[in-house]
């Protein structure tokens, strides 16, 4: 019995000692694979083109603000506001649909530039552009939350983030002249249209309103709140029902303007509750 028992012992030893040495070997041959987290693998860009309907721009898992860029045409192609094979952009507008076929949202709408400017009148058709700025895709790129363009026309670089209920936007001019920031709440495309709109000027860097439209939905109503990270030189409204207002800032090259906004659904007092509780820094990273 002794020796039977040495026997299975002895066995089993050599048994774990060769697999102990096989694990060594498997570890020491395994190739080194670089470890990337589940985002990076992730293009917003997917969809954009054909059929998708989806847009490339920041927002959050379940948020309310999906801050994107515009194309500035109407149509079929453009139902998320974005269609990859354009090369003009006219806006960036706070709310989107993504995969929905339905041309909706696209509420309260910022759009950058400098002089002088790249309009193309209004005359009723839909897939006409007013203010607006050529673009590629070599200087555009898109993260899950963050998104970045180069305005060609003007030298602008627009960067774009978000949390659930604010969407940050930073505007660094390359150029020379003056910035102006340009904010369009009559900005609609396809079946969405305004139907109401306001701005109060709070202060030099602070201004709050609405815009109530009907569409797809009847009664959408879209309350914000804005502040600039400084202020504004003077301010024009080029357009008074419903607003469109320009801003002028003085801005030295290569220097930067910040533009934060919160949305709220039921008033502006909610809207900069949103913006101070989720956007309480100038912290665009």
């Amino acid at each position: 019995m002794p020796s039977i028992i040495n026997s299975m012992a002895y066995t089993f030893l050599c048994l774990f000692g060769g697999l102990a040495a096989l694990s060594g070997c498997a570890d020491s041959q395994a190739p080194t694979l670089p470890i990337k987290a589940g985002i990076e693998w992730a293009n917003p860009f997917i969809g954009s083109d054909g059929k998708g309907k989806t847009y490339p721009g920041a927002t959050t898992p379940f948020g309310m603000v999906q801050l994107s860029p515009d194309n500035g045409r109407g149509g079929w192609d453009w139902i998320s506001g974005y269609f990859y094979p354009d090369t003009t952009i006219a806006s960036f507008s706070h709310t989107h649909l993504s995969g929905t076929g339905i041309g909706e949202l696209y509420d309260i709408s910022f759009f950058p530039a400098t002089a002088p400017f790249k309009r193309t009148e209004l005359d009723g058709d839909s897939t006409t552009l007013e203010l607006y700025s050529r673009f590629s895709h070599e200087q555009e790129a898109a993260s899950p939350g963050y998104y970045r363009v180069l305005l060609q026309d003007y030298g602008i670089e627009v960067e774009l983030t978000a949390t659930p209920r604010t969407g940050l936007q930073r505007y660094t001019r390359h150029g020379e002249g003056k910035l102006y920031v340009f904010l369009n709440l009559g900005y609609s495309r396809n079946w969405d249209a305004t139907s109401g709109a306001d701005i109060r000027f709070i202060d030099s860097s602070t201004i709050a309103g609405h815009r109530f439209s009907s569409g797809w939905a009847k009664d959408q109503r879209v309350f914000f709140y804005t502040r600039f990270s400084r202020p504004y030189e003077s301010v024009e409204m080029l357009k008074e029902n419903p607003p469109y207002v320009q801003f002028t800032f003085d801005l030295e090259p290569e220097s930067a303007l910040l533009v934060k906004t919160g949305l709220s659904s039921v008033s502006t007092d909610n809207a900069a509750e949103n913006l101070l509780t989720e956007q309480p820094h100038w912290d665009f990273e």
